[in-house]
């Protein structure tokens, strides 16, 4: 069960690599997408009931278990098949190969298969040799550097730039100041706000109770208190009889 499972696996890595032509490494959240969708493909019914019969677990053959312990004399390999796979630009060695091994064939099926062989190798040095220079595209785009640099201006075009940051740095200026003005304007007038209201405030506010109390007592006191009349003047005639002249400070 788990060789169907590694090559499936596998055979996901090898499709996203082609899909991304190698430039995107396979982080943690690709493992369960290519896993899951290897899972799907490899638990199958069929692989399930194979792997038991595989292992002689059901239906119940020792004798699977024993093949495996007995010698066997491997068979010679020739020189054109010692090596495990051919390369795609060795399509003579394959086209030799493909004649050895079709024996029964027709020629025109034979010629089909060559031309197919052929046309594979072909495209496969052709997609490689578009994949290198992609990677040595993206290398030497990463490896870039941008640096901006001014233009080498002379005479009246540097004059004009000159005057043209002078005046935009001027207007820049000219905004921060209206800016801080009314910054400074709405301070002033939330403030005069603040400082009104705090005044309605307290002249809104009660007086407390044992001020009140203090005036009403003051008040009781003072209406009980009558003035005094004031002294009559000294009278002109004396005991005697006599006028007498009053003094002007009596008068």
């Amino acid at each position: 069960m788990f060789r169907p499972l590694s090559a499936a696996y596998s055979s996901e890595l090898r499709q996203q690599q082609y899909r991304s032509l190698g430039l995107l490494p396979v982080k943690k959240a690709d493992f369960f997408p290519l896993f899951w969708s290897a899972y799907i493909s490899s638990f199958t019914e069929k692989n399930i009931l194979s792997s038991f019969e595989a292992t002689g677990i059901w239906p119940m053959d020792r004798s699977v278990v024993t093949k495996k312990f007995q010698p066997s004399t491997p068979p010679q390999e020739s020189r054109d098949t010692a090596s495990s796979h051919l390369s795609p630009s060795d399509w003579q060695r394959m086209e030799r190969l493909l004649k050895d091994t079709v024996k029964k064939g027709t020629d025109e099926t034979v010629k089909k298969l060559e031309a197919s062989f052929h046309r594979a190798s072909t495209q496969t040095k052709l997609l490689q040799h578009q994949n290198k220079g992609l990677l040595a595209s993206l290398d030497t785009k990463n490896k870039r550097k941008k640096n901006g640099r001014s233009l080498p201006l002379k005479g009246k075009q540097k004059r004009e730039k000159r005057e043209k940051d002078k005046v935009a740095k001027e207007k820049e200026k000219a905004a921060e100041a209206r800016r801080k003005a009314d910054e400074k304007a709405d301070r002033d007038r939330q403030k005069a706000l603040q400082t009104s209201q705090a005044g309605k405030r307290k002249a809104s506010r009660p007086l407390p109770r044992q001020q009140k109390r203090q005036k009403q007592v003051g008040g009781r006191a003072a209406s009980s208190v009558a003035p005094s009349a004031a002294p009559p003047p000294p009278s002109h005639v004396t005991r005697l009889g006599r006028n007498t002249k009053l003094p002007a400070k009596f008068r």
